[in-house]
C-alpha cells in the first residue's frame, strides 16, 4: 500500500517489512521524526478529521482483520474479524464508512464497506469474477475507483 498523508499534510503513515513482520509509522514531516504507530500493522488510512487511523492486522487471528487506533491513545480496538482477509483502503470523508478489500475462496478480491455505526454489518460493493483492489473514494464520498486487474 501507499503511504498516506494525514489532514493538514504534516503527517504521513507508511508501513516497513522487516524479518519480524510489518509496522505502521507516523513519520511528522515538520519535526523529521518517526514514531511507530502500531506493530503487526499494514494499509493504514486516516479518518478526515485526522482522529482514527484504521488499519488491518492479523494480530490474535493469524487472518487480516480491521482495527482502528485513536490518535493519542495505545487502545487498539477490534473494527471487524471474520474467517476471511480484509485489508483497509480508504475512509469515507464523513467518517462513517471503511472501505476495504475482502479476499473470498470463489471470487477472489472483493470491494466492501464497513458501516461504523450501527451492527457494523459489512455490504458487498463489487463482487465479480475479477480482483478488484486498492479503492478510493472521491472526496465527495459519491464515486470510487477500483483497479480491477484479470484472474492469473
Amino acid at each position: 500500500t501507499s503511504p498516506e498523508c494525514t489532514p493538514g499534510e504534516t503527517e504521513v503513515l507508511a508501513t516497513s517489512v522487516v524479518a519480524e513482520g510489518r509496522d505502521v509509522w507516523l513519520v511528522d514531516l515538520d519535526r523529521n521524526t518517526l514514531m511507530r504507530f502500531v506493530s503487526d500493522g499494514r494499509a493504514p488510512t486516516v479518518s478526515a478529521d485526522g482522529a482514527m487511523v484504521a488499519f488491518s492486522s492479523e494480530r490474535n487471528t493469524g487472518i487480516l482483520n480491521i482495527y482502528a487506533r485513536a490518535r493519542g491513545s495505545d487502545r487498539i480496538e477490534s473494527l471487524l474479524e471474520t474467517n476471511e482477509n480484509k485489508l483497509v483502503s480508504d475512509w469515507s470523508a464523513d467518517g462513517r464508512y471503511l472501505v476495504y478489500v475482502n479476499s473470498n475462496a470463489s471470487t477472489r478480491q472483493d470491494i466492501w464497506m464497513l458501516p461504523l455505526f450501527g451492527d457494523r454489518t459489512p455490504i458487498p460493493l463489487l463482487r465479480t469474477p475479477f480482483n478488484e483492489v486498492q479503492p478510493r473514494l472521491s472526496p465527495d464520498g459519491r464515486r470510487m475507483a477500483p483497479r480491477p486487474s484479470p484472474r492469473p
